[in-house]
């Protein structure tokens, strides 16, 4: 007795060239185990499906090509080693909201929680690449309503705050970057310091 084998795809379907409803429409009638998510409607619309069926790669690829979805970029198929792939159902979430089509719910919910631990995982990377002074301009709100000294007040307590090393060099560094961004009046006080330093002493 020969038994069809179930096997795993992840598609890619580019939808300037062929509407959702008519992919649907070919997925439905090759799988009853999918799910698909719409992406970059405004951009560049396309959708992306996972779906599980027994009728063969070659049958799937000639129906999407009846479709005109032929060559350069249109749609990409790809073989999945294991069955609702979670890492792939999470990634299918970072956008849009899929439809799920007999997928359990299980299945489901640890997708989304895997796809919170990602954006959380991101998250934390990028604010640890964050500069002290891009720190600070998120802790202090209120900079462009402070005048050089108040952001200098700033400044230190969020030092003493944090507990941080201090290097006067670089706090005074971050404290002339602010006063130049957020008080209008420092711009001529920081031309007049510099063209002092530049301009020779007479004795």
């Amino acid at each position: 007795i020969y038994i069809k084998m179930t096997e795993c795809w992840k598609l890619r379907v580019d939808l300037e060239v062929v509407s959702l409803d008519v992919v649907l429409h070919l997925i439905d009638s090759v799988s009853n185990v999918y799910c698909y998510v719409r992406e970059k409607l405004d951009t560049n619309p396309h959708a992306h499906f996972y779906l599980e069926t027994v009728v063969k790669e070659a049958t799937i690829r000639n129906k999407l090509r009846k479709l005109g979805l032929t060559g350069n970029g249109k749609y990409s198929m790809k073989h999945v080693d294991n069955a609702m792939p979670v890492e792939y159902l999470a990634y299918m979430l970072k956008e849009g909201k899929p439809v799920y089509v007999n997928i359990p719910p299980e299945v489901i919910e640890e997708s989304k929680k895997y796809n919170e631990e990602v954006k959380a995982s991101i998250k934390a990377k990028k604010e640890a690449k964050k500069t002290q002074l891009q720190q600070i301009e998120e802790d202090i709100p209120d900079l462009s309503e402070r005048d050089v000294h108040g952001i200098i007040n700033g400044v230190v307590m969020w030092y003493k705050e944090k507990g941080i090393l201090i290097r006067q060099f670089q706090l005074t560094s971050i404290c002339q970057t602010l006063a130049l961004k957020y008080t209008p009046d420092y711009v001529q006080k920081l031309e007049n310091k510099i063209l002092q330093q530049m301009t020779p002493s007479i004795s």
